[in-house]
Order: C-alpha cells, then sequence, then structure tokens
C-alpha cells in the first residue's frame, strides 16, 4: 500500500516480548509553489504528508487558503521529483 512500509517492532504479549513486522505510515516533505499566469514561480511552503494523492492535496491546500475558488483556476498540475 502506498504510503506505508512494514518495520519490525516489539509488541508485548502476557509479559513477553516478541519482534514482530507492523505496517507503519510513512512520512514524507512536500514542497508547494504556484506559478501565476504571466509571473515567477512563488513557493507556498513546505508541509509532511503521508505520500499518495499529492496533486489533491496541493489542489484543496489553494482551495483552503482561498488561492483558488475552483479548478477553473487551474491550468495546469505538475508534480516534480
Amino acid at each position: 500500500m502506498e504510503g506505508t512500509e512494514r518495520r519490525p517492532v516489539v509488541r508485548f504479549v502476557s509479559g513477553r516480548k516478541a519482534r514482530v513486522p507492523d505496517t507503519v505510515a510513512v512520512e514524507a516533505a512536500l514542497s508547494m509553489s504556484v506559478k501565476p499566469l504571466g509571473s515567477e514561480e512563488q513557493r507556498l511552503g513546505l508541509t509532511m504528508r503521508t505520500p499518495g494523492n499529492d496533486e489533491e492535496l496541493v489542489l484543496g491546500f489553494l482551495h483552503s487558503e482561498g488561492i483558488i475558488d475552483s479548478m477553473d483556476d487551474i491550468s495546469g498540475l505538475q508534480a516534480n521529483g
């Protein structure tokens, strides 16, 4: 599953410890920027997120911050890196 990985963990069951694999969420940095038509690129910031659905995350951020009102305000979307 995207955004997760298997890691060894120690569990205590009935007073005994056992090293077993577990699925944990991955966290990674996402840098966001916009380039208004006819203008220079502007960095919006850096956020930590579980990887996956980055485009939707950025669009939601732009909408929640009042940078866009709808998808009509978007001429393109590019993921780098």
